[in-house]
């Protein structure tokens, strides 16, 4: 079957406007940060950014560094963060700024590492945080989020302390902090974002972008010209009231709808899809995102896995509909701060949903504990692309085709669409939908309709596999080669002063080929068996074996030489970018990596999957305190680490009989006045538990409603059960548990409880509470380091 889509000139037609945003700014250097009705630009250049929310407040300062080296490793390019108001000013006139609310020094280390920042100031911020992280003194002051002139004085007093503590740290002053989001689900009062505005300029905080989110039932209502609607995506729904399975979502479409009315849709009660409310959007203002959601939050009533296919497709998707910033909420989990009460929403503060006091891990790509997930890996590799080709993709308008599904439970129409700019572009495809499989899409052939040519890829035809997911190129130019099509995703490019090397990842269940436009190549050559067919126009290289030897050697027609590497999936999913020892060097890696500007720093679980491939190969000798092993992987140098296993012995107990809890005061059987069973397990550990590793985490596999862990009295983490195993990282308690022990804490799971799960345990009885195993997974840290011989 051939599906057929036209991008021909009248298609594309669009009017590039500048100058009309009351925004932009350059910092001391000359970088001018800007945007136009379709994207931004950076030194005058195109520029598709992504940026990652991570909440300050809810992570130990002592591991903001590390865990902002994940960020950055994982591609991230800005740091989004809200500054929740109770965080700081719990008691009025009582302002804390220090340890984990430090935010001046949280901006620096990003700055420390070449990350941008992006304050999110609120006052209301929401992020399932009490009253929106309103203080509770507020409320008997004022009129929150509304022009009320009492409200606004004790908003410039907020704003004046965020400014005094980002002073000299704005874009402008040569700091990160590029940008401000004012307010959150505002839907209805665009005067009184623009008088927030105002606010923040007044105090100091001047920036190039001001943001908003742009979601509502009708669309929110954005000041003109002054600040830029940024829209959501989440692939489940935890704050829908009710806990039956959700119909399938619209993010797993192409399309060009921008406002979900279901992001909030607790607050504004409204979860319809209407395309004619985002028509004020699309000519005016660039698509971008401040909540595409890596993961979503569980709440007591709703709690859905969320798999790292449901992030990657959706996010996919996203981008061949035209995204120009790609903003994650939340990229990196937390854990909510305790002051005088606890801080998390709850239904008994007025808010709909009951979340856990302690946890925000939120399913995201860098858990509560820096945990790294494999949606980590599949959002890096697209990353790895945006951050290379950006330039190139933000100027290209999405298009689609005219047969496409037509509607949400249509499952056997191809998923498909292109960006293009000109006769350049990329073909989007998408055969996966989260809770549904979707079949085989079987014969198909794409027909792309140019102003002068038509392309039909790939010529023999294709099978899109259920639960495929990629892009490809089109009319790509390779420095001077043209690249007619392919039937690979690029992953990203190395130009250092003595070669140029493109990456390109084979793609899920099809056959490999390049057709080279055969005027722009005056040679080329291949390493390993493969098939060149030579016809009038084009060079056709097909039938590869993906891998790190799998090498195109092209001499252009100018006489440049160029090297086109075809991966495997997997060594695109383990492949990671970075300027280490100034030189920018591609690494595939099983196991997790960070980046410093004269090492690498590997990290993991498992001790066999501590080695690492890289290109260029380093020509300084390299340290390491372990022995290292190197080999020869294709292009690339191996090196693998010698790291020995350490097995950590944890034992647990019963600690007493399951008795009647009816005081919950310290328990967290949010708003539920009914007695309950709560069993307690002692928990033991070795005293040597960190010795010669990184950290250690606790496994803990079980069967209840909602567990806790505590030192002494003290309430450290929580977690409501979804069926997956629950991890605490042990070493940012290493202090604490020198003087107490671990008391674990579970409720029982009522059958026919009010509950959302993905799957449920089998009863035997009407509740159910069981502690199945606990185990200790050390993680390993090992540094490479430029030898000093």
């Amino acid at each position: 079957m051939i599906y057929e889509i036209d991008m021909s000139y009248k298609k594309q037609k669009t009017k590039l406007i500048s100058g009309n945003f009351k925004m932009g700014g350059k910092n001391p250097e000359g970088i001018e940060i800007n945007v136009n009705n379709q994207y931004f630009t950076r030194d005058k250049k195109p520029w598709l950014p992504i940026m990652g929310e991570f909440h300050f407040s809810r992570y130990p300062n002592d591991f903001w560094e590390s865990e902002l080296l994940k960020m950055k490793a994982g591609g991230i390019q800005i740091v989004s963060t809200y500054v929740f108001w109770i965080h700081h000013e719990e008691k009025e006139g009582y302002f804390d700024w220090s340890d984990n609310k430090n935010l001046r020094r949280f901006v620096k280390l990003c700055s420390k590492h070449g990350l941008y920042t992006y304050p999110r100031i609120g006052p209301w911020c929401h992020g399932e945080c009490r009253k929106g992280g309103f203080p509770d003194w507020l409320y008997d002051k004022c009129t929150p989020r509304t022009n009320d002139l009492k409200y606004l004085r004790y908003v410039h007093i907020f704003y004046s302390q965020i400014a005094k503590q980002l002073e000299g740290l704005l874009f402008k002053d040569g700091g990160p902090i590029i940008g401000i989001q004012l307010e959150n689900e505002l839907i209805d009062n665009p005067s009184h974002l623009l008088i927030l505005k105002k606010i923040a300029q007044e105090v100091g905080l001047e920036v190039p972008l001001y943001t908003a989110t742009g979601w509502g039932e009708n669309g929110a209502k954005i000041p003109e010209n002054e600040i830029l609607p940024a829209f959501g995506a989440y692939p489940d729904q935890p704050w829908a009231q009710h806990i039956k399975k959700l119909p399938p979502q619209p993010h797993y479409f192409f399309h060009h709808m921008r406002n979900d009315t279901a992001i909030g849709c607790d607050l504004f009660n409204n979860a319809k899809m209407q395309e004619s409310i985002d028509s004020d959007f699309i000519e005016c203002y660039p698509y971008i995102t401040c909540e595409i959601g890596p993961g979503v939050q569980v709440t007591y009533h709703r709690r859905p896995i969320i798999e790292a296919d449901d992030v990657g497709a959706m996010v996919l998707t996203k981008i061949g509909s035209g995204v120009n910033l790609l903003g994650y909420y939340v990229y990196h989990g937390g854990s909510n701060p305790i002051g005088k009460t606890t801080m998390q929403e709850t239904r008994d503060t007025g808010y709909p949903n009951d979340l856990p006091i302690i946890s925000y891990d939120f399913q995201a790509p860098l858990g509560e504990f820096g945990q790294v997930r494999e949606h980590y890996h599949i959002l890096r590799q697209i990353h790895l692309f945006l951050k290379d080709f950006g330039e190139d993709l933000a100027p290209m308008i999405s298009i689609l085709p005219e047969d496409k599904p037509f509607n949400l439970e249509d499952i056997d129409t191809l998923r498909f669409a292109a960006r293009i700019k000109g006769r350049k572009g990329y073909v989007f495809f998408n055969n996966y939908q989260r809770s549904i499989s979707l079949p085989d899409k079987k014969n198909l052939k794409i027909k792309l309709k140019l102003e002068d040519e038509v392309i039909i890829m790939p010529d023999k035809g294709f099978t899109l596999e259920s639960g495929a997911y990629f892009f490809w190129p089109f009319n790509m130019e390779i420095e001077e080669a043209l690249l007619k099509y392919a039937t690979v995703q690029p992953l990203c490019k190395i130009i250092n002063d003595h070669e140029t090397v493109y990456f390109f990842s084979e793609t899920q269940g099809i056959d490999s080929e390049y057709i080279w436009v055969k005027k722009t190549i005056k040679s080329i050559e291949i390493d390993g068996d493969v098939n060149v067919t030579y016809e009038s126009d084009f060079i056709k290289v097909s039938q590869l074996r993906a891998g790190t030897n799998c090498v195109i050697n092209i001499k252009t027609i100018n006489n440049r030489d160029v090297r086109v590497v075809t991966l495997t999936r997997c060594q695109a999913l383990n492949a990671w970018k970075e300027k280490v020892l100034g030189e920018e060097r591609l690494v595939l890696s099983q196991t997790h990596l960070a980046f410093e500007r004269d090492s690498i720093i590997l990290y993991g679980t498992n001790s066999q999957k501590m080695g690492f491939s890289v290109f260029p190969d380093f020509e300084e000798k390299m340290h390491c305190d372990v022995f290292l092993n190197v080999e020869q992987d294709g292009i690339f140098k191996r090196y693998t680490p010698i790291v020995d296993e350490r097995k950590i012995p944890v034992q647990f107990e019963l600690k007493s009989k399951p008795i009647v809890k009816s005081d919950l005061t310290n328990y967290l059987f949010i708003g539920k006045k009914q007695e309950h069973y709560a069993p307690e397990w002692n928990i033991q550990l070795p005293k040597n538990l960190f010795d010669d590793i990184n950290d250690a985490f606790l496994k803990i596999y079980y069967i209840g409603d909602i567990a806790q862990m505590y030192i002494g009295d003290k309430l450290i983490a929580d977690d409501f059960y979804t069926g997956k195993p629950w991890e605490i990282s042990l070493k940012r308690f290493e202090t604490e548990l020198e003087k107490d022990l671990l008391t674990l804490k579970i409720s029982p799971l009522y059958k026919g409880a009010w509950i959302y799960l993905e799957e449920w345990p089998v009863f035997d009885r009407e509740k159910i509470v069981d502690l199945l195993e606990v185990e200790i997974m050390p993680e390993y840290k090992i540094k490479i380091t430029k030898s000093d011989e």
